[in-house]
C-alpha cells in the first residue's frame, strides 16, 4: 500500500497497518510474527523495518525512536544473522540513512545486495553485482522469498543503477500469485521510470459504449458498470480493478491440504447441524497435510447465529513428537483465524467453543487453509447450513 499511497482511501489502510506493525515491536527493536508474542521473527523483522522506513519518509506517524530501534537491531542482525535476509537488511539500513558499505564485499551477491549498493551510491559495484547474478538462483521460500520478489528487486536495482531493465514489469507481474508478491510488484513499478505515464487520456468502454475517461498523467478512481470492459489509451497506463459481487459457494478442494469441519453439541459425541438457542457447541476442525508446511493460515467463518466463546487447541499426528501447534489464534466477530509458522506432516485437530445465540437458518461458509506464500498449496472444506430452534 505504501507504493500506492496516492490512491484514494489508501492512507487510512496504511496508517492501520503501521499501527499493527508498531504493536509487534519488541524492546530489542525487532518484531514478533504476531501481536503479543515475545520472540523476534528474523525475516519478518527486516520486512517490518523496511515498512517503517518507507512510512516515516512518506510522512506517516512513525516515531524516530521506533525507526532507530529497528535500524539498530538490523546492525546487530548483520553481525549475527544468517540467510538471504542479511542483504535485505543491508538495503533497509541504506534506505534508512544508516549505510554499512563494508558489508558490500562480504555478503552473497544477490539482487538485494545490488539494490543496497545502488542506494549507497556505489553505482559501478551495483552494476557489477547485477550483471553477474545467477539466473538459476533458487529462492528460500521459508524466508518470505519467491521468484517474483527476486525478479522485482532485480528490476528495481537495475533502474537505480542506471541499467536497462532486462524484463518488462508486466511480464513479471503476470507471475505473481500472492498479495505479498504483488506488493513487491508495486514497489518495483513505483520506483521505475521505464514506463512513465505520458500525456493524453485513457478511455473505458462497457459493451462498446464509452463509460469513463481520465487523463493519463494522474491517479484517478473511476466507477464503471459491470459488463465486458475494454480499455484504450494514448500512452502507457497502469490500472487495477476492484470488483464487488456475490461469489457462489465453492466446492471442497484439496491442493496440498485437506480440511473438514464438524459441529458437536457439548456433552454429545456425534456431529450435528441442528441446535437450540443457548446451546454450547464445540467446533472441530481437522487439517491434514502429507508433508511439512511453512507459514500456514487457517480461517473458519462463523454462521451468523453463533458467537465464539473460547479457543482450545489440540494437535495430533501420526507421531506426536513431530507435531506442531498453530501458535497464533484470533477470535474475530465473524470468524476464527489461526496461523502456524511451521506445521508438521500429519493430521491436526483444532477445537474451539461457540454459543448458539439466535434462532433461524444460517449458512456455514467453508473453512479454508493455505500456505500463505505459496498460493498453489491450499485446502477448502465443505460449506453447510445450521438450523437453530428457539429455546
Amino acid at each position: 500500500m505504501l507504493a500506492l499511497r496516492d490512491v484514494p482511501g489508501a492512507r487510512d489502510r496504511i496508517e492501520a497497518g503501521v499501527r499493527v506493525i508498531l504493536s509487534m515491536q519488541l524492546r530489542s527493536g525487532a518484531f514478533s510474527f504476531w501481536p503479543g508474542q515475545d520472540d523476534p521473527h528474523l525475516g519478518g523483522s527486516v520486512m517490518a523495518a523496511h515498512v517503517l522506513v518507507l512510512a516515516r519518509s512518506g510522512g506517516y506517524d512513525v516515531s524516530a525512536e521506533s525507526v532507530d530501534r529497528a535500524l539498530s537491531w538490523l546492525h546487530g542482525f548483520l553481525r549475527d544473522g544468517i540467510g538471504p535476509s542479511r542483504t535485505y537488511a543491508l538495503y533497509v539500513l541504506a534506505l534508512g540513512g544508516r549505510p554499512e558499505p563494508a558489508w558490500l564485499e562480504s555478503l552473497p551477491k544477490d539482487a538485494f545486495l545490488g539494490l543496497a549498493a545502488a542506494e549507497m551510491g556505489k553505482t559501478e559495484l551495483a552494476r557489477k553485482i547485477l550483471e553477474h547474478l545467477d539466473a538459476g538462483q533458487t529462492p528460500d521460500v521459508n524466508d518470505f522469498d519467491s521468484y517474483a520478489r527476486r525478479d522485482f528487486v532485480r528490476l528495481l536495482a537495475r533502474v537505480r543503477a542506471g541499467l536497462p531493465m532486462d524484463a518488462r514489469p508486466r511480464d513479471v507481474l503476470a507471475r505473481c500469485r500472492t498479495t505479498y508478491e504483488r506488493g513487491w510488484a508495486c514497489l518495483a513499478l513505483a520506483g521505475s521510470s521505464a514506463e512513465a505515464a505520458g500525456s493524453g487520456s485513457v478511455r473505458i468502454f462497457a459493451g462498446g459504449n464509452l463509460v469513463a475517461e481520465a487523463p493519463l498523467d494522474r491517479l484517478t478512481r473511476l466507477a464503471v458498470p459491470a459488463g465486458d470492459l475494454t480499455i484504450t489509451s494514448d500512452g502507457p497506463c497502469r490500472y487495477a480493478w476492484h470488483v464487488r459481487g456475490h461469489r457462489p459457494p465453492q466446492p471442497a478442494g484439496d491442493r496440498g491440504f485437506w480440511i473438514r469441519r464438524a459441529y458437536v453439541r457439548v456433552g454429545e459425541d456425534r456431529p450435528r447441524t441442528d441446535f437450540r438457542a443457548g446451546d454450547l457447541v464445540a467446533v472441530r476442525l481437522f487439517v491434514y497435510t502429507p508433508e511439512p508446511r511453512a507459514f500456514v493460515a487457517l480461517e473458519d467463518p462463523l454462521p451468523a447465529g453463533l458467537e465464539p466463546l473460547d479457543l482450545r487447541w489440540k494437535t495430533s499426528g501420526r507421531r506426536r513428537e513431530e507435531s506442531d501447534d498453530f501458535e497464533h489464534v484470533e477470535k474475530r466477530d465473524d470468524r476464527v483465524f489461526a496461523s502456524a509458522e511451521r506445521l508438521s506432516a500429519g493430521l491436526h485437530e483444532m477445537t474451539w467453543l461457540a454459543r448458539v445465540t439466535t434462532a433461524g437458518t444460517f449458512t456455514a461458509p467453508a473453512p479454508t487453509v493455505e500456505e500463505m506464500y505459496d498460493a498453489g498449496v491450499s485446502g477448502r472444506g465443505e460449506a453447510g447450513v445450521v438450523e437453530v430452534a428457539p429455546r
